[in-house]
């Protein structure tokens, strides 16, 4: 009986020095509860200069709360009520029916560190009121992480007014407006978020069959502005410092190609191939 005991003994010590038997750790992002906003401004600053909010209550992995997005050029705001999802791996997803202009689609959550990554898809826009959440994605951070820029008493800040400064420098700005107007884009919607979902979705080079050389070149380097490639070409500096969503951070004789994934891969080999854009 003792021998039996001592081998049961030893085989537990085994069991437990090779993790079996263990309880796997839940995953837990509780610590992500709070309001997050675009660039981490505060709530009041981001409803007057538009921009996305995200409140969010976290137990363990269940989520719920609310997102909105407003547009200041048109005095428009978006949003969801009643968020209730289940976070997996860093994901979380959220079917919407309405987001107070009668439109539809899925709210995709992914929990990156510091920042939180919102992407809207499958967004079917009321027939009767075809505005609703226009702007397709958003990165928000932490609520008071940085300063709120400069309110300037015309209503603008003076984080605007840099990035107007910017685009101003661009020669080839007015025809990048003039071909958003064509496609229905105007005002702060142009600045907001990239041209082109080179990230997520492959295109195919009938995709680009009517479009200007110019905007081609454009959605090439999109592709390595949203990775914080700095550029050298001044009019291509000025242009995505002129962006709402770009953040220069990496020099490009120090940027690594590998942080593409497979898609903006693919799209970067077409348009490389595409692109004949001279100045």
């Amino acid at each position: 009986m003792l021998r039996k005991l001592t081998l049961l003994s030893l085989i537990l010590l085994a069991f437990q020095t090779l993790g079996c038997g263990k309880t796997p750790e839940r995953e837990d992002y509780s610590s992500y509860s709070g309001l997050w906003t675009t660039g981490g401004y505060s709530a009041d600053y981001t409803r007057a200069q538009g921009g996305a909010s995200l409140s969010v209550e976290i137990e363990q992995t269940k989520m719920t709360g609310s997102y909105y997005y407003n547009t200041s050029s048109y005095d428009r705001e978006a949003g969801v009520d009643e968020i209730s999802c289940e976070i997996k791996a860093g994901q979380a997803e959220y079917s919407f029916a309405d987001d107070g202009w009668g439109s539809s689609g899925v709210l995709r959550f992914a929990f990156n560190g510091d920042e939180i990554t919102v992407t809207v898809e499958d967004l079917k826009l009321s027939d009767s009121n075809p505005i609703g959440m226009s702007v397709t994605g958003s990165t928000v951070r932490r609520q008071g992480s940085v300063s709120d820029p400069e309110i300037l008493p015309d209503g603008g800040s003076s984080g605007e007014n840099d990035l107007a400064a910017y685009r101003e420098q661009c020669s080839f700005w007015p025809e990048v407006v003039g071909w958003h107007e064509q496609h229905e884009r105007t005002g702060m919607d142009i600045v907001m978020e990239p041209m082109f979902e080179t990230d997520k979705r492959k295109y195919k080079e009938e995709d680009f069959q009517d479009c200007p050389s110019l905007i081609i070149h454009l959605a090439k380097n999109e592709i390595y502005a949203r990775h914080g490639y700095m550029f050298s070409d001044p009019d291509l500096d000025a242009y995505f410092r002129g962006q709402e969503w770009y953040n220069p951070e990496t020099a490009a004789d120090e940027f690594d190609a590998s942080v593409f994934n497979e898609v903006e891969q693919g799209n970067v080999e077409l348009l490389a191939k595409l692109d004949h854009w001279e100045p």
